[in-house]
């Protein structure tokens, strides 16, 4: 996290459409089952606030959802995977396991990709997933939610900086147009 500020700008579909909307780190924690997690906003409310810890000598990130009656912690990201580990992903069309395909660097950046792509119904290929280091996923946080919409990050940003922009889409908004 940022010294004083961090923040993405996702991409999130709804029923018939797709918007944007930023999360942001608010500073602040709080423990839950005698966890400490960071606080998340974001500035759609259906899904507002998220819970995420990180640790930061394996590069592992979970979040915490406590949406509807579930209250559940799921490990978004794992850096010390290897080529050929598998990470389990709990996607609303049903558990699949991953596959890391590959793990370089970019910008100094350490990147694992899975084998799994990334599919939602209006933008059909968002790449493969990818965790990202001191970036989170490619997907968001909250990929891993059975009852989550479709999300992607577009950008991220630490004390004002951006830091990562979503190569597929070039651009830290998107504007929904059509009939």
């Amino acid at each position: 996290f940022g010294k004083t500020q961090t923040s993405w700008n996702i991409a999130y579909e709804g029923i018939d459409h797709i918007d944007t909307d930023s999360c942001y780190a608010t500073n602040t924690d709080t423990i839950i089952d005698s966890v400490l997690y960071n606080v998340i906003n974001i500035d759609y409310s259906f899904n507002s606030p998220f819970f995420l810890r990180e640790d930061t000598n394996t590069g592992r990130l979970w979040v915490y959802t406590s949406k509807f009656i579930l209250k559940e912690e799921y490990l978004v990201m794992d850096l010390s995977l290897n080529i050929g580990d598998t990470f389990l992903l709990k996607w609303d069309y049903g558990d699949t396991i991953a596959v890391v395909d590959s793990i370089y660097l970019d910008n100094g950046r350490k990147i694992i990709r899975t084998d799994k792509d990334i599919f939602t119904p209006f933008f059909p290929y968002q790449g493969k997933l990818t965790f990202i280091e001191g970036i989170g996923t490619n997907a968001g946080f909250s990929y891993q939610d059975y009852l989550e919409r479709h999300i992607y990050l577009l950008c991220s940003y630490k004390d004002s900086i951006r830091l990562y922009t979503n190569p597929l889409k070039d651009t830290c908004n998107h504007s929904w147009t059509g009939i």
